[in-house]
């Protein structure tokens, strides 16, 4: 457990004499209580290495129930347990490594994944030493997480360059080639024979609970946080990818400058599949704003389906500063892993390769041709056509 020197150095409310600790069926975290206030909640088993603590303002009634902000009373159940929101901050330690985060300003302090700490104690010890670093980002980045206020509404734009902290005190630089608030407001068009009305498909647009930013990333890793714009550019950069701006939001990453996008050298995301009525009907091909319909070729289908048969799945983290760092490291290796960052069926995949060389034959474009050559020859919007459209 933390002791009261450390939650301060970290914002935590202390732990006093005056806290009384109860139970509550269901609820396994132990609940500490002052003047009927549920002041914070401990969750504590050295077997499984987890430990998390979390400062709570949750007001009760004489007979322990829940007073809500509209003044209704609320039983004390583990789903509305569940349901309530931290009051700034809390830390997690577990197997996957170390997150403290403040709930009120959107900042994250450590986000430290494959510690391989086999204890809570070397985790807090960890945390402790990152804590006494005599580094003057550290210190700074301290000093915010523990009281800056709740920033407002950051506004993300084409160019912005912002910085991801990894493990082992290192960095990754990103870049928005745009956020594409604009584009997942319409349906995407669609070419071909085919009719794909009721079907929902935008390669942009991976999930409906965030805007998506259109990325790619400086192809270094570096222990400097301070690397500028002229230090960049001599690095290649990443295939783009889709992630959510709450990344930029409610996380750890800044944006730190901003730069001309050059879209000579980006890539666009692209993915193919079928739609089917018991038996495949059409073969549908996203490639960045637009979907070409195209008759059942029998051999396509069957590498489809065979891949999709031997890689089911994503094998992401739901941890992203980790899922960057990997994604980046496989770039450096001319082995850029989609499936990583969320995008297993993407076709710049190698392990996707004689599916994006069979479908570029059956579409009449060679496959290494710019995304713009396709967005042309069908009448989608090019690649700066999207920034414009987004700015």
């Amino acid at each position: 457990m933390l002791d009261n020197d450390l939650r301060h150095k970290i914002g935590l409310k202390p732990l006093t004499d005056s806290m009384k600790e109860i139970k509550v069926n269901g609820i396994y975290a132990s609940l500490y209580i002052s003047n009927n206030v549920i002041e914070k909640a401990i969750l504590f088993n050295n077997k499984n290495n987890y430990y998390s603590e979390t400062d709570l303002n949750i007001k009760l009634n004489e007979e322990g129930k829940i007073i809500t902000k509209s003044g209704k009373l609320k039983v004390l159940t583990q789903s509305v347990y569940e349901a309530i929101k931290p009051d700034k901050i809390s830390i997690t330690i577990n197997k996957e490594g170390i997150l403290v985060a403040n709930h009120l300003n959107n900042r994250v302090l450590i986000d430290e994944y494959d510690t391989g700490f086999k204890t809570i104690i070397d985790s807090i010890e960890f945390i402790e030493r990152y804590l006494n670093e005599d580094d003057t980002f550290i210190q700074r980045n301290i000093e915010l997480f523990k009281t800056s206020p709740k920033t407002s509404r950051l506004v993300i734009k084409s160019g912005d360059i912002f910085r991801v902290p990894v493990k082992n005190k290192m960095f990754i630089y990103g870049r928005v080639i745009t956020p594409l608030r604009e584009s997942i407001k319409e349906d995407l068009p669609v070419t071909g024979n085919f009719d794909l009305s009721d079907w929902k498909v935008n390669v942009f647009d991976p999930n409906p609970f965030f805007i998506p930013l259109w990325v790619d990333f400086y192809l270094t890793k570096s222990h400097s946080p301070y690397l500028t714009n002229k230090e960049l550019e001599i690095f290649n950069t990443s295939s783009s990818i889709i992630i959510g701006d709450f990344a930029l939001r409610h996380s750890n990453y800044e944006i730190i400058s901003k730069t001309k996008i050059d879209t000579s050298g980006i890539d666009v995301p692209m993915e193919v599949d079928s739609r089917y009525n018991y038996n495949p009907i059409f073969h549908y091909f996203n490639w960045g704003a637009g979907i070409v319909t195209l008759p059942i070729n029998s051999e396509l289908e069957n590498d489809i389906t065979d891949d999709k048969l031997k890689n089911r799945q994503n094998v992401h983290s739901h941890r992203l500063n980790k899922e960057i760092e990997q994604f980046v490291d496989t770039s450096i290796n001319n082995e850029a892993d989609f499936a990583i960052v969320d995008a297993n069926r993407d076709l710049r995949s190698n392990r996707m390769r004689q599916i994006k060389l069979k479908l570029f034959e059956l579409i009449g474009l060679d496959e290494r041709v710019d995304y713009d050559v396709f967005a042309r020859k069908y009448g989608f919007k090019t690649k700066i056509e999207l920034i414009e459209m987004n700015k």
